[in-house]
């Protein structure tokens, strides 16, 4: 399992300093304190040596990786034997990336920063706030971080563990059945999978072994000194780039929200709208119960980027329902009501820990506002269009199972996996027609057992998948491998 508690970080381990973190301010929305405001930082690839490949979500192919590409979140670099590369981020960090070594470029949100002719090697502290999650699933890192400004939190997942981030220089190595991490200078944070804590000082290495105790020892001088001279030759490779360089590469500004209780779950503001929900006929020209409903949402809400994983529940619920097991591949077998329970209990555990304003709520979305998220603004049978490949998503094909979130390309407006994977459990009652022709803000019927799923599954025909395509069960203690959810968060009266 892989885990991440934030809450208990932001006050031990990231930090590193006696200092409270500074108030966040509130969204002018009353929503919760959100990255609002920042743009997606990238990763500037300033040498290669060997075969280094990279793959992005948005094709799912290994690409060369070259000289000056930008990665951006959700890009994959991996490098072969004998091979390396030198990453630098927009923050002002350096990532030496080892010989036969997976990472993720998981995350990286950044708030804007001058540009100008100054240069990296003028940094004492990073360029800007930054929130900074990679997932290394196997090799070797040399992580060299400039002093992070408060509200900033970097953090690297292994197989093992979580190691949190505030300024300073390190190697991380892992495998599936070890985590070594070696500090140079500084404090590095790293909690396990069994979620015991351990800090990590200067010239300390942290030995972390599947059924053994964590072990903390001294660096020896070979240690220290190949660290350091890692360090070293990426610092020359890195300082001379001028900050206008990577303050040109942030990418477009957008408003997110992470969930610390529920591993750094994503969410992604939907601002209000109106949009045509249903769909007069099938894909077999026949009448359906989907005629169409103009609808108005007066009010935004978050919507998970992801279906629920496997590890955020687990984080929540320290289960595993689960019939395909895969910490990245959506949670099934949950009913209804297991979802609600889950959002119920994280809505407790954001509370408990200061991070919801009074009367929000972690919930199931509505019919109209999973379908209006689906749609992204598309009118068409699916939010790519009228047709469907197994390019698409994960339905009706020789996997016969679930897959990891992710794989397949984003909607419009930043969502995955809204088409098949899982069906996902939305709050609404189900009758067999939308009332009416125009509504405000629909929540569904107030009375009925049956409850309604969205989206398509990895076994379901191509055309189960459409973006106005409804099904229910009844009762809502129902469990499948087909069954798992989305969270929302707004407002718990909305």
């Amino acid at each position: 399992m892989r885990t991440t508690l934030l809450s208990l970080l932001f006050a031990l381990l990231l930090f590193g300093c006696s200092d409270a973190p500074e108030e966040q301010p509130k969204p002018e929305d009353g929503s919760p304190s959100s990255e609002a405001g920042l743009s997606k930082g990238s990763a500037l690839v300033l040498t290669l040596a060997g075969k280094v490949t990279v793959v992005s979500p948005s094709d799912a192919k290994e690409n060369a990786a070259y000289v000056n590409q930008f990665l951006s979140p959700g890009d994959s670099l991996s490098t072969d034997p004998d091979s390396e590369a030198l990453l630098l981020l927009t923050n002002g960090t350096t990532l030496s990336v080892g010989a036969n070594t997976t990472f993720e470029l998981k995350a990286f949100y950044q708030a804007d920063f001058k540009g100008g002719d100054a240069k990296v090697g003028s940094l004492e502290d990073e360029a800007s706030d930054s929130t900074i999650l990679l997932d290394l699933k196997v090799g070797d890192l040399v992580v060299d971080v400039r002093k992070l400004k408060k509200k900033s939190n970097f953090e690297i997942t292994t197989p093992l563990g979580v190691a949190g981030i505030r300024g300073t220089s390190f190697r991380l190595s892992a495998s599936a059945d070890s985590t070594k991490l070696s500090v140079l200078t500084g404090l590095v944070g790293f909690v396990s999978n069994d979620k015991k804590e351990n800090q990590v000082g200067a010239e300390k290495v942290l030995v972390s072994s599947r059924e053994k105790e964590p072990v903390i020892n001294d660096l020896t001088d070979a240690q220290k000194q190949s660290i350091a001279q890692t360090v070293a030759r990426a610092k020359k490779e890195a300082d001379e780039i001028s900050l206008s360089t990577l303050r040109d590469k942030l990418g477009k500004s957008f408003k997110t929200h992470l969930v610390p209780s529920a591993g750094n779950l994503e969410m992604i503001w939907v601002e209000p709208g109106k949009f045509t929900m249903g769909s007069p006929t099938n894909e077999t020209g026949r009448e359906t119960n989907e005629a169409e409903l103009n609808v108005t949402l007066t009010k935004g809400f978050y919507l998970g980027k992801y279906e629920v994983t496997q590890a955020q529940w687990n984080a929540v619920k320290n289960t595993a329902p689960s019939h395909f097991s895969g910490n990245v591949r959506p949670v099934e077998q949950v009913s209804w009501t297991d979802a609600t329970a889950f959002c119920a209990t994280l809505t407790q555990l954001e509370q408990n820990a200061g991070r919801l304003p009074s009367g929000w709520a972690y919930v199931l979305p509505t019919e109209a506002q999973w379908e209006y998220a689906c749609r992204a603004g598309t009118t068409t049978a699916y939010s790519w269009g009228n047709s469907i490949a197994n390019s698409n998503a994960n339905y009706n094909s020789n996997i016969g199972q679930t897959r990891d979130v992710g794989q397949y390309a984003a909607n419009p407006w930043g969502f995955f996996d809204m088409h098949g994977n899982v069906w996902e459990w939305v709050n609404d009652r189900y009758q067999n027609a939308y009332p009416g022709e125009t509504v405000t803000d629909p929540t569904g019927f107030a009375s009925g057992s049956t409850r309604i799923l969205r989206g398509g599954d990895w076994g379901n025909a191509g055309t189960t998948l459409r973006s106005a395509r409804r099904t229910y069960l009844s009762p809502p203690s129902h469990r499948r491998s087909t069954l798992g959810f989305r969270l929302s968060l707004r407002p718990a009266r909305q």
